[in-house]
């Protein structure tokens, strides 16, 4: 009975995959819509040098810098990268829900993000797709960090994040999130305590930046340093000024 009813839940993992199907489908022959997003991130990734490149995008150029090879079909082969980062991130959405919920209850959380307007950047050349596959990954590890209470996984959960900063520099504004999650775990476990607290999240922080900084000067050198590329920091810093 144990071994039917084990089989007869996980068959509700077809749903979210027809509607991720469903979804890709509806997309899939969109052309380039957001021109100006997409023709940067597509001549950044396949034509622009690390080191000259206005956003730090460093792991997504260099991923997606091998659709060239496709030819005049670098589109459809961007987008063909773009779907499985899309199972990715479903993926890890249903793990996330499996940790609170049952397999129909996250199987339909999964559905539903399936139908979300996640699903529209499948049809991009722009780095959503991948960045969410990583964030998703990224807050699953911290999921399990702070139920192991180990601090090798609170040092994956900063290796994952450094990544996803890497894909798309707006992680960044998830690390605090990130961090003050790791310090409140640790306080309210049983043996937990301050101590404890703040070596999660500053072993967090180091790896994040080991990551974020060391791969991002490995890639650009110098100009990989930054937290968030010449042209965000040029955004902001006129935002400041004028305010």
């Amino acid at each position: 009975m144990a071994a039917k009813k084990f089989d007869r839940a996980y068959f509700w993992l077809l749903v979210p995959f027809v509607a991720a199907l469903i979804s890709i489908g509806r997309v899939w022959p969109v052309l380039p819509a957001v021109m100006q997003d997409e023709y940067v991130y597509s001549v950044q990734a396949r034509f622009t040098p690390f080191a000259q490149q206005l956003y730090p995008n460093y792991l997504f150029s260099w991923l997606y810098s091998g659709t060239s090879a496709c030819g005049a079909g670098f589109y459809q082969c961007g987008k063909s990268l773009n779907v499985l980062f899309f199972f990715a991130t479903l993926a890890f959405i249903f793990l996330i829900a499996r940790r609170l919920l049952s397999v129909t209850w996250s199987a339909w959380i999964a559905t539903f993000a399936a139908f979300s307007p996640i699903h529209v950047y499948v049809s991009y050349f722009m780095p959503e797709a991948m960045y969410f596959a990583f964030i998703t990954a990224t807050i699953y590890v911290a999921l399990v960090a702070g139920a192991k209470h180990k601090l090798s996984w609170w040092l994956a959960t900063g290796v994952l994040l450094g990544l996803s900063a890497l894909v798309k520099p707006h992680a960044l504004f998830t690390l605090p999130a990130f961090l003050l999650f790791a310090l409140l775990v640790a306080l309210r476990s049983e043996n937990g305590g301050w101590g404890k607290g703040l070596v999660a999240a500053l072993g967090k922080l180091v790896a994040f930046a080991v990551v974020k900084f060391g791969f991002g000067f490995a890639f650009a050198g110098a100009a990989g340093l930054s937290l968030f590329g010449s042209s965000y920091s040029a955004t902001f810093n006129q935002f400041v000024n004028e305010s």
